[in-house]
């Protein structure tokens, strides 16, 4: 599935971006170390007419973690990741030659609630281009 290959290729920058993190590839019950990196599904779109090659956009929410106990220090060592994060999907942006192309799209930042605890919570949101050629599965 298209899908879990982008967020396998995404969770890999970010692991290499953010190697003090635990990345995880599907949602966990509950987070334990922090920071940490969890993917959602955003949404996305299919074209209706697929006789032809058509493009399938898939929008996936990257949201990392932060201690709340330290708000303070958390604040101040989430803000950069905004633009580290940017800059290494835009630096490999067919991840891995996963898709056709990919790029972040907006950001998020608050506090947000996972398993019952709340977080000081980073939110990229990365849209993915997948070409399908008409008659054919999706290329990722």
């Amino acid at each position: 599935m298209a899908v879990e290959n982008i967020i396998h290729a995404l969770a890999g920058i970010e692991k290499k971006v953010m190697p003090q993190a635990q990345v995880y590839e599907n949602l966990p019950e509950s987070i334990g170390t922090l920071p940490s990196v969890l993917h959602w599904l955003a949404g996305g779109s299919i074209p209706w007419d697929r006789d032809v090659t058509y493009t399938i956009q898939h929008d996936i929410d990257v949201r990392v973690f932060f201690g709340r106990a330290d708000a303070p220090q958390s604040d101040v060592a989430a803000k950069p990741w905004i633009e580290k994060l940017r800059q290494a999907i835009d630096a490999d942006p067919r991840l891995g030659g996963v898709v056709e192309n990919s790029g972040v799209t907006g950001y998020r930042y608050g506090m947000a609630e996972y398993g019952g605890t709340m977080y000081l919570m980073l939110g990229i949101t990365v849209r993915a281009i997948e070409r399908v050629v008409a008659g054919g599965v999706p290329s990722a």
